[in-house]
C-alpha cells in the first residue's frame, strides 16, 4: 500500500514529498535523488497521514503546489504561487485541498 512521507535532513525545514510503500523505502527514493548534502543517518521521514495520494505514482511528487494541497506539503515558502483564496504571493500553507497564505489560513482554520 503506497503512503505519502515528508523526507527532509535533520533540522531542515525544505525536504521532498515521496510517494512509497514505507518509511524506508521513502527516504532510499529520497536520498538517490542526490538533492540531499547529507549523510544517510541525518535524514528524517515523516508519514503524513492525512495527505491525497490519489492518482500518485511511486516516487518524488515534483509538483510542489500538488504536494501542498494534497497535504503533503505543510507549507511553501513565499513568492512562488498565489493563495488560492485572494491570490497574494505569501507562504501558502495547504489547507482541504487549497493553498492558502497565512491571512486566508488563519481565517479557515
Amino acid at each position: 500500500m503506497l503512503r505519502a512521507y515528508f523526507v527532509q535532513e535533520f533540522n531542515e525545514p525544505d525536504g521532498h514529498a515521496v510517494i512509497a510503500e514505507n518509511a524506508r523505502e521513502a527516504k532510499q527514493i529520497a536520498y538517490a535523488s542526490g538533492d540531499f548534502y547529507c549523510e544517510w543517518i541525518e535524514m528524517r521521514v515523516k508519514w503524513m497521514r492525512n495527505a491525497n495520494i490519489d492518482g500518485l505514482e511511486k516516487g518524488i511528487v515534483r509538483d510542489c503546489l500538488d504536494a501542498l494541497r494534497r497535504e503533503i506539503y505543510a507549507f511553501i515558502e513565499a513568492g512562488h504561487y498565489p493563495c488560492d483564496v485572494c491570490g497574494c504571493q505569501g507562504e501558502l500553507h495547504g489547507f482541504k485541498g487549497k493553498a492558502l497564505c497565512t491571512k486566508c489560513y488563519d481565517e479557515a482554520v
